[in-house]
């Protein structure tokens, strides 16, 4: 089961030396969190959102973060994991504050299931629009690139594919024969964001994606591969929140 879902946490200890919200640390926690049951690996298969607010400050109220998971032995431990703690009473520790989670989604904009068998049975799109949420960047070698060339999108995208459950369905036995220069931009608004962090910068907003192919198991892989993204999340450091992506509807 390669899905998301979103986890509602009530905050409990709130005072001013630790009420702020920090961005692309959240998993950092998780992983300590979830260590408990799943080894560095297992670890590497999820992707953590930031906080889903534009609040600066924590206040007396409840938040939300997105869990992804592309492997479906991950996504049972973890869930397994999150209902004890909840129904336990637990605490999940995130910077200096302890919060209670309070329910679990399963359905949403941004929580869902990935069922390729409910893709296919679906008329496939040669073209796809993708809104990118958080930047994405990319590490080759010892560089860090900040480039939406497909090359680098749909490399990225095969590469989390066969760490994944899905590299186990059959329909992605052949996707070596997916040709990724027949994939182009033809329109784009984008902008430059700064990561500090790591003194480089990543692309958010909108892009349209093309393949210029006929042949049927190119299209599909095109848009497993896309539909896939919103799951894992495309580029380098995804399980810290970073390329996450949105498939827009025309």
């Amino acid at each position: 089961m390669i899905c998301s879902f979103i986890l509602g946490l009530f905050p409990l200890n709130i005072d001013e030396q630790n009420n702020k919200i920090y961005k692309y640390t959240n998993y950092n926690y998780l992983k300590k969190f979830l260590s408990i049951e799943l080894t560095e690996e297992e670890l590497k298969k999820i992707t953590v959102s930031n906080f889903m607010t534009k609040d600066r400050i924590f206040e007396e109220k409840s938040y939300y973060i997105r869990i992804s998971s592309i492997d479906s032995g991950v996504t049972l431990k973890i869930l397994k994991i999150l209902f004890f703690t909840k129904l336990t009473n637990g605490n999940l520790k995130i910077n200096d504050l302890s919060f209670r989670i309070h329910n679990i989604y399963h359905s949403g904009n941004w929580a869902k299931q990935l069922n390729i068998d409910e893709l296919i049975s679906k008329d496939l799109k040669n073209e796809i629009k993708l809104r990118i949420v958080t930047p994405i960047f990319f590490k080759i070698g010892n560089e860090y690139i900040n480039s939406l060339e497909p090359i680098y999108i749909f490399k990225n995208l095969i590469k989390k594919v066969k760490e994944s459950s899905l590299n186990e369905h059959f329909i992605l036995k052949s996707i070596k024969n997916f040709n990724i220069n027949r994939v182009e931009i033809i329109e784009s608004n984008l902008e430059s964001r700064e990561i500090r962090k790591l003194k480089t910068t990543g692309s958010i907003g909108n892009i349209t994606l093309i393949i210029r192919s006929s042949i049927e198991e190119e299209i599909l892989f095109f848009n497993v591969l896309l539909y896939f993204a919103f799951f894992s999340g495309i580029g380098y450091m995804t399980e810290r929140g970073y390329g996450c992506i949105e498939l827009l509807q025309d």
